[in-house]
């Protein structure tokens, strides 16, 4: 899948001008990047139009400077530990 189809398929009702696709073309090579990216984008209902800073945050999650999320891979323990956590700031 390229990256416009990718793009395609999580913001169904955008369409971009030629000069965005063009520069999601050109710009994006990773595709592991690009889907957390595009996940990250639709999960905060950020506009699918905002090519530019779209592409700014796949830059960060390629070199590294941004976080990749974890979508629901968080475990049982996880929420556990952190409710303790939680409570235990407060008691």
């Amino acid at each position: 899948m390229t990256p416009l189809e990718m793009h395609k398929k999580m913001f169904p009702n955008v369409n971009l001008n030629f000069y965005q696709m063009d520069l999601v073309e050109v710009e994006i090579d990773d595709m592991g990047a690009w889907e957390e990216t595009l996940k990250f984008w639709a999960s905060n209902d950020y506009r699918g139009q905002s090519i530019g800073k779209m592409i700014e945050y796949y830059n960060g999650v390629k070199n590294g400077s941004h976080r990749k999320p974890s979508y629901g891979k968080r475990t049982d323990t996880d929420v556990i530990e952190a409710s303790k956590e939680f409570y235990d700031n407060f008691s």
